[in-house]
């Protein structure tokens, strides 16, 4: 079923294995790399190396080299004005001829929600002097709740993709608010998983940009749908601190980013991205807490973490087995946590306090007001459709996949089709009599919920509880894309962990359901409207890459899978 890893693989990582030897490192751990190697192999692990203070977590050198790259990146873009706006749809109606601000590709008219109705509004609010109350409608609309507009009072503070618009002309404050969401994206995922994978930064890069080419979020690119997922992400990367660092300041610094994020997130008032993201970083919490305890009462019984370390009772600190903690220990970390959603939610709350008769007209709407969502309401090709990632080129054309692209784009949901490798770490955990992977079921059992709540009926009281009724089954995917995009780095956590490749017969298996499931998708399309397939002329390479990218994940090879997944993910973006 596996085998050990030759000894050069060190901490098993592929981007800074350093030599051979092995060295006990700050925790007496023989997964830790020697880091005395020479040449560029040795400075790249002495410069991740974790400090002997927080041996489980990043330097803070590693958590923000790559943040900073993008903070370049996005001056860069946004002095020369380059945004993705679809606004150039309008241009037909004024003049003809070639558009000479087209850089690459062509405005998508289906992104009305973007061209027709936030741009043109944030336009409108420039011309008006940023009001609190925009005067276009008769009566005039209160422009800080509904559309997500530019204004000059003290809640845009909490808009922060907006705020050019006080100090920028509007080329550049459209470019500011293009790309300050989507690059806030790209870093909370990279501080995520390189807070799980503090030795593999590079792969953690990959991995993260991957995720923001993702097409629901091109087809969905608004920050009513990024910053929920920007959230969840620094909620996560918190909890991840609040049950592994030794020291407290780094926890308390990510307690006071999500409860910015808190609000961020709330004031963009659409509940249905915002309830699939709590829920998945609900579940999140959930199980790093049982996985905390389990561990540490584990520990106190004298069992072993990692079957395959030679010295009892020796623990590496990764999150797929958590380090050990006593309940009040672990209960206790999570004080900022508790913190950071207060006062998150005092601020929302006096926002939405000055708000009311805003808010009780926005509520008393049939949408997005009033809606609650049976479940099981979405039938077969809406969950079709949500798997069908390699014919995402077809989304530009409609058709048996469904009319609009954006409520049918999706992720590929790599981890997802992982899930026999969750079933496999679970078992062989199980089986040594060692802690189990809490995370991992946790991730799954999110992923479970959500996929019932797309096709499950049944159980709507249980739904209502959970606040799943306010979202809908294609709004859902949001969090089957966040859930799935967590077990990534849980499983390869894990494998370092261990220093085992994953099962060769499973890692088989789940590449085999990813491309399985596609090939039949694609026989269906050719019997039912070949039209649509035409329209996905490279869907078998995308075939090849998502099942390439699941099998090089499920066998632990990280840094392949990183690069199968963006290359992947950014073929499916390219064109929109």
């Amino acid at each position: 079923m596996s085998s050990t890893l030759p000894s050069a693989r060190g901490n098993g990582t592929d981007e800074n294995t350093v030599s051979s030897a092995t060295s006990t490192g700050p925790r007496g751990n023989p997964a830790y790399p020697a880091t005395s190697a020479r040449g560029l192999r040795g400075m790249i692990a002495r410069f991740v190396e974790p400090t002997a203070k927080n041996p489980d977590l990043p330097r803070l050198r590693v958590l923000l080299a790559f943040p900073a790259l993008l903070l370049i990146l996005g001056v860069v873009l946004v002095s020369f004005s380059i945004n993705g706006s679809s606004s150039g749809v309008m241009r037909i109606f004024v003049e003809g001829g070639p558009d000479s601000d087209l850089v690459s590709g062509s405005p998508q008219a289906i992104r009305s929600d973007e061209w027709n109705v936030q741009t043109v509004w944030a336009i409108s609010q420039v011309q008006q002097g940023l009001p609190v109350t925009n005067e276009t409608f008769p009566g005039g609309m209160d422009a800080t709740v509904p559309q997500d507009l530019p204004r000059a009072d003290w809640s845009v503070a909490f808009r922060p993709y907006l705020l050019g618009f006080n100090f920028l002309d509007v080329d550049h404050a459209i470019a500011w608010k293009w790309w300050v969401p989507g690059l806030a994206l790209v870093a909370a995922a990279f501080c995520f998983l390189v807070t799980l994978m503090p030795r593999r930064p590079f792969t953690a890069a990959l991995f993260s940009v991957g995720f923001f080419f993702s097409p629901l979020f091109q087809w969905w690119y608004l920050g009513t749908t990024l910053w929920p997922v920007v959230w969840g992400l620094a909620a996560m990367t918190l909890i991840v601190w609040a049950t592994r660092a030794k020291t407290r300041v780094g926890t308390w610094v990510w307690a006071a980013i999500v409860a910015y994020l808190t609000v961020v997130m709330a004031m963009g008032i659409y509940v249905p991205f915002i309830i699939p993201v709590v829920l998945v970083v609900a579940f999140f919490a959930v199980g790093s807490i049982i996985s905390t305890i389990r561990a540490g009462a584990n520990a106190r019984n004298g069992l072993t973490y990692y079957p395959a370390d030679p010295a009892p009772g020796s623990v590496s600190g990764t999150l797929a087995l958590a380090p050990a903690r006593t309940a009040r220990q672990t209960l206790r970390g999570f004080i900022p946590l508790i913190v950071a959603g207060a006062a998150g939610s005092a601020v929302t709350g006096y926002w939405l306090y000055t708000k009311i008769t805003t808010v009780e007209a926005f509520l008393g709407t049939a949408y997005p007001g009033e809606r609650l969502t049976p479940t099981g309401s979405s039938d077969e090709m809406t969950f079709i459709s949500t798997i069908a990632s390699s014919f995402t080129q077809a989304l530009k054309v409609g058709g048996l996949l469904g009319q609009n692209s954006s409520e049918v784009s999706t992720f590929f949901l790599v981890g997802m089709f992982a899930l026999p490798v969750v079933v496999w770490i679970l078992v062989r955990q199980a089986r040594r009599h060692a802690a189990l992977p809490w995370l991992l079921i946790s991730m799954a059992a999110a992923i479970v919920v959500l996929v019932a709540f797309m096709v499950l009926p049944g159980w709507d009281a249980i739904s209502h509880l959970l606040l799943l009724d306010r979202t809908t089954p294609n709004r859902a995917k949001i969090g089957l894309g966040l859930a799935s995009f967590v077990i990534v780095p849980l499983i390869i956590s894990y494998l370092d962990a261990v220093r085992m490749r994953g099962s060769l017969t499973v890692s088989l298996l789940s590449a085999a359901l990813f491309g399985g499931s596609q090939v039949a998708i694609a026989f269906a399309l050719l019997a039912w409207e070949p039209q649509t397939l035409n329209a996905a002329p490279f869907w078998q390479l995308y075939v090849i890459l998502g099942t390439l990218a699941v099998f090089f994940l499920a066998r632990g090879y990280a840094g392949l899978a990183a690069l199968a997944f963006l290359v992947l993910t950014g073929m499916g973006s390219a064109t929109v």
